[in-house]
């Protein structure tokens, strides 16, 4: 998660205490927060009236998201930098 999202600046100190119905835990971890860096916009290959693909390179194990017709569509990029989305699915 990025802290950012949630109001937390990055390098801010968090004491987690485990805690089980009321029961703290005397083993606590120190996590020091830090922001996530965004990835870079994907790369959308032209596309014509002849194509049945929406195809075109992003950051390798992101999720390409498509918002077509008032729906979204997505596509897990697992250990590759392609995707393809047929339209025919959306």
């Amino acid at each position: 998660m990025d802290v950012s999202e949630i109001g937390i600046k990055e390098g801010t100190v968090i004491n987690l205490v485990p805690d089980s119905n009321g029961i703290k835990s005397t083993s606590n971890t120190t996590v020091i927060a830090a922001a996530a860096p965004s990835p870079n916009k994907p790369v959308v290959n032209p596309i014509s009236n002849k194509d049945f693909f929406i195809t075109g390179t992003a950051e390798m194990n992101s999720i390409v998201y498509v918002l077509a017709n008032g729906k979204t569509y997505n596509q897990k990029l697992v250990n590759t930098t392609q995707f393809k989305l047929n339209f025919e699915n959306i």
